[in-house]
């Protein structure tokens, strides 16, 4: 089974078919009823904006060291074409860098990386204590 850390999403994206960069992931979007990266967020810097959109988790074709490969463009869609309830899901606004973990009352550390599947299961996280 191949893992990877949530670090290793935050790299560009680029278009097997097209052979262009479609973007950069800045956000990892988390549904955490499920416990499940379900969508990266790609950022393009534009003349003036940027451009926020999604690739749904199913549509990577893999991660390499250096990049994110998607079969085209298209598998690259706006924020309010994705199926799922995206608007309660960004409401929700899951971190799970830096959140600080108790054991009871007491602070017993604080996540410094979570490592995910290839479906985007949260499989694990690591600790500072």
């Amino acid at each position: 089974m191949t893992t990877y850390e949530s670090k290793q999403l935050l790299k560009p994206v680029i278009s097997i078919t097209e052979g262009i960069e479609l973007g950069t992931v800045s956000d990892i979007i988390i549904d955490g009823e499920n416990k499940k990266v379900i969508a990266l967020g790609i950022t393009k810097d534009k003349l003036f904006y940027k451009a926020l959109r999604v690739i749904p988790f199913e549509k990577i074709s893999s991660i390499n060291e250096d990049n994110i490969l998607v079969m085209s463009s298209k598998d690259i869609i706006s924020y309010k074409d994705f199926n799922l309830d995206l608007e309660k899901i960004l409401q929700d606004r899951i971190n799970i860098l830096n959140t600080i973990c108790l054991s009871g009352s007491k602070k017993c550390g604080t996540v410094t990386e979570y490592t995910i599947d290839e479906q985007g299961n949260i499989l694990n996280c690591k600790i500072i204590y």
